[in-house]
């Protein structure tokens, strides 16, 4: 199994998350001009990505409202969201409706990831000769993480308990690609880290070189 030059990619991005310690829903909160969930696709649009789906909550119908709203089809329903992250990539690992070669996930609380890194981390991955790629800076490993295709869908058996789990068993299929900026690695868990990140840390989207 190996990449090549030309393969294509999509992105899972995660928003099915309770967000108990922010108060209210992450994917919904302000972001620019729109929300932060707008933001994080138009990102992965931007940098070309060929898939975007959104794991989410059926039971947390704003999120479904802001789905439909922003006219987002490709929706993966996580019936088990209490359970945590892990059930979120158990049900995006068993969707059907993947096309692409590899599969990155993305974290909808971590809105300082720009359209420079994903383009960058895809023309990494797509030559790295490994099949699990992430962005490393300062010795710490962050997301977006890309898999390839079938190395994702082995997700969907539910034998980890954790991503962290999953990826230490596969060890050897993993490539790194350093990264300057370590904000891309800061997650929005409450209000002060949405405050703090809305001051100026995150990246810009657009891509200036």
């Amino acid at each position: 199994m190996s990449a090549v030059d030309d393969c294509s990619f999509g992105v899972v991005i995660l928003a099915a998350g309770a967000s108990r310690r922010m108060g209210s829903p992450k994917a919904l909160l302000r972001w620019g001009e729109g929300t932060v969930l707008e933001h994080v696709v138009g990102v992965w649009k931007e940098a070309g990505a060929e898939q975007v789906a959104v794991v989410f909550d059926p039971g947390n119908l704003a999120v479904v409202g802001e789905l439909d709203r922003l006219g987002i089809a490709e929706r993966i329903v996580n019936e088990r969201a209490a359970e945590g992250m892990m059930s979120s990539l158990q049900a995006a690992g068993g969707w059907e409706g993947w096309e692409v070669d590899w599969v990155a996930v993305a974290l909808v609380d971590q809105p300082g990831v720009s359209v420079k890194l994903v383009r960058e981390l895809a023309e990494f991955a797509r030559g790295s000769g490994g099949e699990i790629c992430q962005p490393v800076c300062g010795g710490r490993r962050g997301h977006p993480v890309f898999f390839l295709r079938e190395v994702f869908e082995e997700l969907a058996g539910g034998g980890d308990e954790t991503l962290k789990v999953f990826m230490a068993k596969r060890e050897g299929l993993r490539k790194v690609m350093e990264w300057g900026n370590e904000v891309v690695f800061e997650d929005m868990d409450t209000p002060e880290d949405y405050l703090r990140l809305r001051r100026g840390k995150e990246e810009p989207r657009m891509d200036t070189n």
